[in-house]
């Protein structure tokens, strides 16, 4: 899985979901990328944000849900 070399290499520090395409279909697909899915603790699908959002914009919804 090539994920895990990147995720090492760039010091990814939180959960990824890795699904197939069925999977991520049931949450709208993507239609551009970077395409970035939030889930809450019960895996309740949060938000859906396609394309670039810096730092602080995730920071904020995340920040609700904690």
């Amino acid at each position: 899985d090539p994920l895990l070399p990147f995720s090492k290499k760039h010091q990814v520090n939180y959960p990824i979901m890795h699904g197939s395409r069925t999977e991520v279909d049931q949450f709208g697909g993507i239609q551009g990328l970077p395409t970035t899915f939030i889930f809450d603790r019960n895996l309740n699908m949060i938000e859906k944000v396609v394309g670039y959002r810096d730092k602080s914009y995730f920071e904020a919804i995340i920040k609700k849900l904690l």
